[in-house]
């Protein structure tokens, strides 16, 4: 039996969806929902009974996918059709959108969750963790006019982890590759498409990252300025790339910082999508920040790879995820290491 599509809205269930895209990402904090036409969603006399702002849960089956806000409703009538369609986003969403506000404006020897916990509050959004966060901060502050999303995720990306939302609307701080699943996606098994693609527009072959520094401990020369760097040794000619890291910190945060820039950039120019049949893997839908492992002989794939982001689509064509997958390390603040043999197709 095919998995069913819920949306609980205002304590009532509504069904028969024709179309749904959901999308996660883990370079995006807040999963989106897109569903269109439901009769049930329209009153006798064609009325819409879903507004803007409206608290609602996705479920798939008894399973929460999302849980959020609804941003946008459309309704169209042409004889003898109706048609209507409802978006939104995770509660994350609001992180997204709205100004980090805290007083006081700046922490001392704080580490992330409670930076997080501090900005989430006001917005009633646990912050849930999935592995460490890493060393505490000696200081951080918000930057003028940053949303909460923007000050986390510097923060995040200081420590090397990742912004996610959970299925009932809260801020996960994650690890990489936080889940993993246990079968393995392969070519003429469960792959109905694949599609590689490969950049070097945005990569370097080594990123200076450079912080005016604010230490009490230092003094002179060596609290004028620090510049730590970080290679990518899989791009052949020169190219150097310099980055101004505006929040007061030591080495060890900087080379953090520029390790991260590297091996992003790689995951950004090394794509591999996959679409799968139906929503879910090991009986539980696919959520980005996924490890799985990929046999694609054609493409020369047989490894690991880290779920970028997922997509559930339900149209004609019934029930698809569409998987964007990219090398393990590309969000890994540890350096990038050299390919014992490059090729043509991966990296």
């Amino acid at each position: 039996m095919p998995d069913l599509l819920k949306l609980h809205v205002w304590n009532r269930v509504l069904t028969g969806w024709k179309s749904v895209e959901i999308i996660d990402s883990i370079e995006a904090l807040a999963p989106t929902f897109s569903l269109g036409y439901s009769d049930r969603c329209l009153d006798s006399d064609g009325t819409l009974r879903v507004s803007p702002g409206d608290l609602c849960t996705v479920k798939l089956d008894d399973d929460v996918v999302l849980t959020g806000f609804v941003d946008d409703s459309d309704m169209s009538e042409s004889a003898p059709d109706r048609s209507l369609g409802v978006s939104g986003r995770s509660r994350t969403g609001d992180l997204v959108d709205c100004a980090a506000l805290h007083k006081p404006t700046q922490w001392r020897n704080s580490t992330l969750d409670q930076i997080a916990a501090d900005l989430c509050k006001p917005f009633e959004i646990a912050v849930k963790v999935a592995g460490s966060v890493g060393a505490a901060f000696p200081k951080f502050a918000i930057e003028p006019g940053e949303t909460v999303q923007e000050c986390l995720a510097r923060a995040a990306r200081e420590r090397g982890r990742l912004l996610l939302s959970s299925p009932e609307g809260d801020l996960v701080i994650a690890s990489i590759g936080a889940n993993r699943a246990k079968t393995a996606l392969q070519r003429g098994v469960n792959i109905k498409s694949a599609i590689l693609s490969l950049s070097m527009a945005e990569r370097f072959s080594e990123v200076r990252v450079r912080s005016q520094a604010d230490d009490e401990d230092l003094f002179g020369k060596p609290a004028a300025q620090i510049e730590v760097k970080a290679e990518d040794p899989n791009v052949k000619r020169y190219r150097p790339l310099v980055i101004m890291d505006d929040a007061a910190q030591g080495s060890p945060g900087l080379k953090a910082r520029a390790n991260w820039e590297v091996s992003s950039r790689l995951g950004r120019g090394s794509r591999l999508t996959l679409t799968v049949p139906g929503w879910r893997h090991d009986g539980q839908a696919w959520r980005a920040n996924t490890l799985v492992h990929v046999r694609h002989d054609w493409l020369g794939i047989d490894a690991e790879m880290l779920v970028a982001s997922v997509k559930l689509t339900l149209d004609d064509g019934g029930m698809v995820t569409t998987l964007e997958l990219c090398p393990v390390e590309a969000f890994s603040p540890e350096p990038v290491s050299k390919k014992k043999k490059e090729n043509a197709t991966w990296p």
